[in-house]
């Protein structure tokens, strides 16, 4: 038994040694570690070598655990720079992805100078060099702030005609031009030397002449416009972009003239296929042109003053039941037309839904009115008859028939028709005119009995 004790002892002895020498390995090692990442700054080290910024840009945990798993082997440095050196506690190098909806602005951004330059965006984001860039790219743009200190928006569209035809006063175009054109074709997009306010502020003259994606360019010059019109130098001075808004929401309406080559009675006048189509809507007849006829080979060069001929009724289809019918130029022998009325019905029952619109009177003479199916009692053809009120009489100048296929809006209720009521129930699209309806009985003649309601 003491022969067993004194083996198990010098077991139990030979255990314990190998134990602590192990330890001591270890917490050797382990203070060698320590020695060697002692001095190891993650700033200093991501600051010094550009092929680690390729990989890890602003990632500070990337480059620690690539200095401990490589850089070590590799005998990089991974110590601070000495003193005060802001390198050692902040990314002084450009790590921000520059690329934005597939276009990289690295020729007109640069984050380190960007958040230097302007102080405001310093004090937002401090270091944050990615923020930056978001803010380069939804308001710095914009805003014509300067990205990079090689490129000034404004010298750059100031200095080329071609990119002002085409982007305006659109700053962030002319930002994305330089970066993925510009450059490469050899433009200067530096600032002008010195003061010279060509850096602060574009100072050629341009419209945007695009309203609801057509290019009205070939038939809107706006000196013409403000030269030809007084009314609106007097009222817009020389502002082009106001005068051409005036064009868009005012004076193709109107009739007027935009530029010298295109009149717009003329090109009425002219192709009666669009007058046919178009009647007196003369907002049409622009985009036309504008969208086809230019590219057509149509032309509108002339000085008519209206459109040509009298009593031409036209009926344009504007969908769910709408119609636009219009009358060129009413005349009357009796006298000077001082009121127009399209009585309109469909053909289905004769005139038991007649309707007198009110005819209102445009540029060129066209009298026009805006027929509602929906208020009528069937689809089918239709039949409009023009009436003008001359002297106080009235006299028929013509009519016209048209298909107004339809579905009918929903609706259920009452209306009134020459002194009888008929039940509309427009699920069906049909007016009840028969049977009974909600405890009412109706009579096939249109008038009505009221049961227990």
């Amino acid at each position: 038994m003491k022969k067993i004790n004194r083996k198990l002892s010098s077991v139990t002895f030979l255990a314990v040694i190998t134990a602590l020498i192990l330890s001591m390995m270890c917490n050797f090692n382990v203070s060698l570690a320590d020695s060697k990442q002692g001095d190891f700054n993650v700033y200093a080290y991501a600051n010094r070598y550009e092929d680690l910024q390729k990989v890890y840009k602003g990632n500070l945990e990337g480059y620690e655990q690539h200095y401990n798993q490589y850089g070590i082997k590799e005998g990089r440095n991974g110590k601070a720079y000495p003193g005060n050196d802001e390198r050692n506690y902040k990314l002084t190098f450009n790590y921000v992805n520059t690329v934005y909806n597939g276009a990289d602005y690295s020729a007109v951004f640069d984050s380190i100078y960007y958040l230097n330059k302007y102080a405001d965006l310093k004090k937002a984001y401090g270091d944050d060099q990615q923020k930056a860039f978001n803010h380069f790219i939804n308001y710095g743009m914009k805003e014509g702030r300067s990205g990079i200190a090689g490129f000034n928006v404004y010298a750059y569209a100031n200095r080329y005609a071609d990119l002002q035809k085409t982007y305006g006063a659109n700053l962030p175009l002319y930002y994305k031009h330089y970066a993925i054109y510009g450059k490469k074709e050899g433009r200067n997009g530096a600032a002008f030397a010195g003061s010279d306010i060509r850096n602060s502020k574009i100072t050629f003259t341009y419209v945007s002449r695009v309203s609801d994606g057509v290019d009205y360019s070939s038939e809107f010059d706006a000196v013409y416009y403000l030269n030809t019109y007084a009314d609106i130098r007097k009222a817009y001075g020389n502002d082009q972009q106001k005068a051409f808004n005036h064009f868009i929401n005012y004076g193709m309406k109107e009739g007027r003239r935009g530029n010298a080559s295109f009149n717009v009675f003329t090109y009425a006048n002219t192709y009666s296929d669009l007058l046919g189509a178009y009647g007196g809507d003369l907002q049409s007849y622009y985009k036309h042109y504008a969208t086809y006829g230019k590219k057509e080979g149509r032309t509108a060069t002339g000085n008519d003053t209206g459109f040509n001929g009298t009593n031409k009724i036209v009926a344009k289809n504007l969908g769910n039941g709408m119609y636009k019918i219009s009358i060129i130029n009413p005349y009357t022998v009796a006298g000077s037309v001082s009121e127009i009325s399209f009585p309109t019905w469909s053909e289905e029952a004769g005139q038991d839904d007649i309707i007198w619109y009110k005819g209102v009177k445009g540029a060129g003479g066209v009298w026009t009115a805006i027929i509602d199916g929906n208020s009528h009692n069937s689809t089918g053809k239709y039949i409009t008859h023009v009436y003008a009120k001359v002297n106080g009489k009235s006299i028929m100048l013509g009519s016209t028939s048209y298909t107004n296929n339809f579905t009918p809006r929903k609706y259920y209720g009452w209306v009134e028709r020459n002194g009888k009521y008929y039940f509309y129930n427009r699920t069906t699209g049909v007016m009840q005119k028969g049977g009974t309806q909600a405890g009412i009985t109706l009579n096939a003649d249109g008038s009505a009995v009221m049961n227990d309601y």
